[in-house]
């Protein structure tokens, strides 16, 4: 996977959110990006996967002009939100077959063999015909992930994909991501799961009030260059620790 940033900045009204950021990562199959709370982690995914504008700059993912080309993004691209944003009307198996069918032409028949094939590796089978409103969080995040897996996305983004789940479901999500590190994924994901991001990251971006303080292979967790990484590790291992 290829992401470059370049001079990319945020506005929303008169507040900038991100300020002048340049990265440009080659070769490397997870990115982890991490830092505190409102430092502009999820407005850079959601730029990344096209759902919010661009002020200024520009975002290339592999081939793809973010800027210019929405709808290659969104035919190549799967995106978990931190909320499921599962069809509370449909069930998980019409969830999952309906971008396949509307979106990438798939046959009705050829959708939902996919869908319930997708749902079986993941241990979901059994829920096919449930409404999301009859899963528990973890199921229906899983679900999501299943449905942004079934398009055969180049690249996967998670926006804080644990963020509203107990610790039991927030394991359950952990591990269907670490069944797609074994299955040679590529993805972005936003997370506060700091131990987890250690294990299945081999690249991290640290983004601080608006800027990428630091990044580079994921031993920087390990060996912080920057006073800001330092802080914003002690605090977060002095909980887990």
């Amino acid at each position: 996977m290829r992401l470059e940033l370049n001079q990319l900045e945020k506005e929303f009204g008169d507040k900038k959110v991100l300020n002048g950021l340049d990265v440009d990562i080659e070769d490397h199959h997870i990115i982890g990006v991490i830092g505190p709370s409102g430092g502009g982690k999820s407005t850079l995914l959601r730029m990344i996967a096209g759902f919010e504008s661009i002020s200024s700059g520009q975002i290339h993912l592999n081939d793809i002009n973010v800027g210019q080309e929405k709808e290659k993004l969104h035919k190549r691209c799967g995106f978990v939100f931190q909320s499921h944003h599962l069809f509370l009307h449909l069930t998980v198996l019409e969830n999952i077959t309906l971008i396949l069918e509307k979106v990438h032409g798939y046959s009705s028949q050829d959708a939902e063999e996919k869908a319930i094939r997708l749902l079986d590796q993941f241990g979901l089978k059994q829920h096919v015909n449930k409404k999301p409103q009859q899963l528990s969080g973890g199921q229906s995040q899983r679900v999501a992930i299943i449905r942004a897996l079934a398009i055969d996305p180049d690249v996967l983004l998670f926006d804080e994909p644990t963020s509203s789940l107990d610790p039991v479901l927030t394991y359950d999500v952990l591990e269907t991501i670490l069944e797609l590190k074994k299955e040679k994924k590529d993805f972005v994901i936003v997370t506060h799961e700091i131990g987890f991001v250690k294990e299945v990251a081999d690249y991290i971006v640290f983004i601080h009030e608006g800027e990428i303080v630091e990044h580079g292979p994921v031993e920087i967790v390990e060996e912080p260059k920057t006073d800001q990484l330092d802080d914003f590790l002690s605090k977060v291992f002095s909980w887990t620790n």
